[in-house]
């Protein structure tokens, strides 16, 4: 569709031959060298009844893969050959361990009241070999994150009152090696987050009050207080002189939201709402290191909080015996102090030797506003007791105020439409997605959009056509076949650094014991 026969094609790529880094000629150009890998998922829920009103769900998830290969990063060239040799995350580990406690009661304090206590660790490498060179980097981070969360509801007359708190810790250790491929010697490397480690810790409480005001008015009211303090250490092991070896955060807001919902008649509802945000920043924001096509990103001690005012508009109509319903949104958000990434400098100098190569300095910093805003709708038509026509679209713009600069993230104009059929023991159907195109003007400024891997500093505009169907065997059994990019189309979603896979078939067995 995009009218250039050469976009994602892989003609080239790296392998290891006779001990030498080697050129090797893609035999088939549409299959992607160095994008496969595999995972392991386990989940297990155990629910304890303890009686009528009380449960406690036990929550074990344990999930890992092997080495993940980034193919767009080992498809990227310098001076006019592939760069990298090795480009993968090493194998991801994540394990989960949580408890929630569901309590219904009728006293004076809730009437419903969940517990949750939670235990994450995040394991994740990064490893990059440059061409020919000898020296592998391999980046470590563990990530450890404890929560607890409560959320309680108490009815009073019409009113219903929400109310709760969340605690969070969360630490990261970064330890890295470069490591002679050769020899298997290994030397201490440059991390990718403090090496001498980082932790945030958030807390918060909320309450909020939802109530009719009568038959044809609802509103909502909630408040709530975060606090965030996160901290790195950096022990300036010689690879980058920072002017500072501490970074400290501690701040706090009370942000607030409110919400109006009127039925004018029992087919329309009108709703407005209005609400404020903040965000303290973290270790990604003011912490890591890491290059991409020839900027690296380096610490900052020069940020502060994010805060957002929000806004949205809503309206529904819906027919009387339920055979069409429309709906049309309004959303605005004002972000004072939005952290966007700007060009700098180190010591005085614009660039740094980042693995062997020179690198233009970025770093994140506070513009002084941006803003995003855009309009949702959906369509959803009943054709027929067994057949939905459903359609949505949704398109969004971003721009850092004073500059006029696109905001970093916002995906162009999108829309599903699709049609279904639900029946006893068979349900089928075929939807379609449509991307618009985002325009080199519509890109970020630097690397954060990835407009280096679209085409010609865009991406352009692509649809995917699938199809499904399900089948409700015996004994509990359940089959569902699909395929997907039916006309085999090729396109890259925005700022994605992969092509999209072509005609996709696949199944799924499930069986309920």
């Amino acid at each position: 569709l995009h009218g250039n026969a050469e976009w994602g094609l892989v003609p080239e790529y790296v392998d290891r031959v006779g001990g030498q880094d080697t050129i090797l000629k893609n035999p088939d150009t549409s299959v992607i060298p160095n994008s496969g890998y595999e995972q392991y998922d386990i989940a297990q829920k155990v629910l304890w009844q303890a009686a009528d009103s009380t449960s406690l769900l036990f929550n074990v998830q344990y999930s890992t893969s092997s080495e993940v290969p980034r193919s767009d990063q080992l498809a990227t060239y310098r001076d006019g050959q592939l760069r990298y040799a090795e480009w993968s995350y090493g194998p991801q580990e994540r394990v989960l361990i949580s408890s929630e406690l569901d309590i219904l009661s009728d006293n004076e304090l809730f009437d419903k009241c969940d517990l949750i206590i939670a235990y994450q660790h995040i394991g994740e490498d990064r490893i990059t070999r440059n061409f020919g060179d000898p020296w592998r980097f391999v980046r470590q981070e563990d990530v450890d994150v404890f929560s607890v969360n409560g959320d309680f509801i108490k009815r009073i007359g019409n009113k219903d009152v929400y109310f709760g708190f969340e605690a969070t810790n969360n630490t990261v250790e970064s330890t890295a090696y470069m490591e002679q491929i050769e020899e298997g010697t290994r030397e201490a490397g440059p991390t990718r987050y403090p090496d001498g480690g980082s932790r945030m810790s958030t807390m918060a409480a909320y309450a909020s009050l939802n109530a009719k005001l009568n038959g044809t008015w609802v509103y909502n009211l909630g408040l709530r207080y975060s606090h965030a303090y996160s901290n790195s250490k950096f022990n300036q092991s010689g690879f980058y002189e920072l002017p500072f070896d501490f970074i400290l955060f501690d701040s706090g807001a009370l942000t607030g939201s409110t919400s109006l919902l009127w039925h004018p008649s029992e087919t329309w509802e009108i709703g407005a709402s209005a609400s404020t945000g903040f965000r303290s920043p973290n270790v990604d924001d003011y912490g890591k290191v890491f290059e991409r096509a020839g900027i690296v990103v380096v610490p900052t001690d020069n940020l502060e909080a994010e805060y957002t005012w929000n806004g949205e508009l809503r309206a529904t109509k819906k027919e009387a015996e339920g055979r069409y319903q429309f709906e049309v949104a309004g959303f605005y958000t004002l972000i004072d102090k939005a952290i966007v990434q700007v060009p700098s400098t180190l010591n005085g100098m614009d660039s740094l030797e980042y693995e062997g190569q020179m690198a233009r300095i970025a770093v994140n910093a506070n513009a002084e506003q941006a803003y995003i805003y855009g309009l949702s709708s959906s369509l959803t038509l009943v054709l027929h007791p067994d057949w939905t026509w459903m359609t949505t679209a949704t398109k969004t713009i971003g721009e850092v105020k004073g500059t006029d600069a696109p905001l970093a993230h916002i995906p162009p104009f999108f829309a599903r439409t699709g049609v279904d059929r639900s029946g006893e023991k068979t349900g089928y159907g075929a939807y379609v997605i449509y991307n618009d195109t985002k325009t080199s003007g519509n890109i970020a400024p630097g690397r954060i959009d990835n407009a280096d891997q679209g085409l010609d500093g865009a991406f352009p505009s692509w649809y995917s056509i699938n199809a499904y169907v399900n089948f409700k065997l015996e004994n509990g059994l359940r089959l569902s076949l699909f395929v997907d990019n039916l006309t085999d189309v090729h396109y890259k979603a925005f700022a994605s650094g992969i092509s999209a896979p072509g005609r996709n078939l696949g199944f799924s067995l499930t069986c309920d014991i």
